[in-house]
């Protein structure tokens, strides 16, 4: 039994429970037992009846409250193994639950030394010999880097051709979008006049709390089409020519899909993703909004003026995007998990 541990709520974000939805997947496609281990309840509208739960009862704010009911799970099976994500979970959270069975863990940040069975970081900027130093002499299995990307099956193969033109726009901002970027872009857009010239599609998570305020925009302009809470996002995104986002997987699910992309940064954990995916022209990054909202917003503006008279430029991007990923990241975990 594989128990995932994660959460998607007003503060977190969707994409953690939706990448460990992913390996679950997988996981159970290779014969292995999956439950996923919730405490917020919003977690629920992500997990959308797809893989098997328990909600842990009775804790508080202190995430240390919680380990004895994940213990009493564990006990209950032979060999358990459980997957954790969240930027919550740290040593002391892992050293808890390390001697009643195998832990796994993200670990996005790098921040400290972890008592983890396996750790899993497949961002392009995890640097295998930092790793390998921090970890010397343990036997911590290190999947590190973007061949283990858990993209979902939809993006596998994808082999996109480039369009000469620049039509479609698609605006991405998370599952809960908490700073209320989405409306803003748009009325920015509409302003501008943007909505006569492209198709805006925008895509709303499930947790997002502007529905109402962008089915108005819809409502109003013929070419702004609302997605919400759409569950095959890669049929979505293969309709843009540009697609506009934060930073998250997502830049790596444009990588599979070969979309040009213009993205930004709204949280702190995000600032490599700037380095790596911008430094080199790869897409284009606008800045943090959380800092200047209006500012980032009229840089995208302007970015989509660029892309759109140069097809040189977004043809150079897709080929960058190109040795990124494979779409087999995912099953790459799950054999590494059942193997553990």
């Amino acid at each position: 039994m594989v128990f995932i541990r994660t959460d998607a709520n007003e503060k977190v974000a969707t994409g953690h429970i939706m990448r460990c939805i992913t390996i679950g997947k997988k996981l159970e496609e290779m014969g292995e037992r999956v439950c996923f281990l919730l405490k917020d309840k919003d977690s629920l509208k992500v997990l959308n009846g797809q893989m098997q739960y328990q909600m842990l009862q009775g804790c508080g704010e202190d995430i240390y409250e919680e380990i004895p009911q994940i213990i009493a799970f564990l006990k209950k099976e032979r060999r358990p193994k459980i997957l954790l994500d969240s930027y919550e979970f740290d040593g002391k959270y892992m050293q808890g639950l390390k001697e009643h069975g195998k832990v796994i863990s993200f670990d996005d940040m790098f921040w400290e030394k972890i008592p983890a069975d396996m750790i899993i970081n497949y961002n392009l900027y995890a640097s295998k010999d930092e790793y390998a130093s921090r970890y010397a002499g343990e036997k911590t299995v290190l999947l590190l880097g973007s061949s283990y990307v858990p993209l979902r099956d939809e993006f596998a193969g994808k082999n996109l051709p480039l369009r000469k033109n620049v039509t479609t726009i698609l605006l991405i901002c998370g599952g809960g979008d908490q700073q209320h970027v989405l409306p803003k872009f748009l009325e920015k857009f509409c302003d501008d006049g943007l909505q006569k010239k492209y198709h805006i599609l925008v895509l709303a998570g499930d947790l997002n709390q502007d529905k109402e305020r962008l089915r108005q925009f819809a409502a109003c302009w013929e070419k702004i089409r609302i997605y919400e809470g759409a569950r095959k996002l890669a049929p979505i995104m293969e309709q843009a020519d540009v697609v506009i986002s934060a930073a998250s997987t997502v830049l790596y699910e444009c990588c599979a899909l070969k979309r040009p992309v213009i993205f930004f940064t709204m949280a702190d954990n995000q600032a490599e993703d700037a380095k790596t995916f911008g430094e080199n022209g790869m897409m284009h990054y606008v800045g943090d909004i959380r800092k200047d909202v209006e500012q980032v917003i009229e840089n995208v503006v302007e970015e989509i003026k660029v892309l759109e008279n140069d097809i040189q430029i977004r043809s150079d991007m897709v080929h960058k995007m190109k040795q990124v990923v494979d779409g087999n990241g995912a099953s790459r975990i799950a054999r590494a998990i059942i193997d553990l």
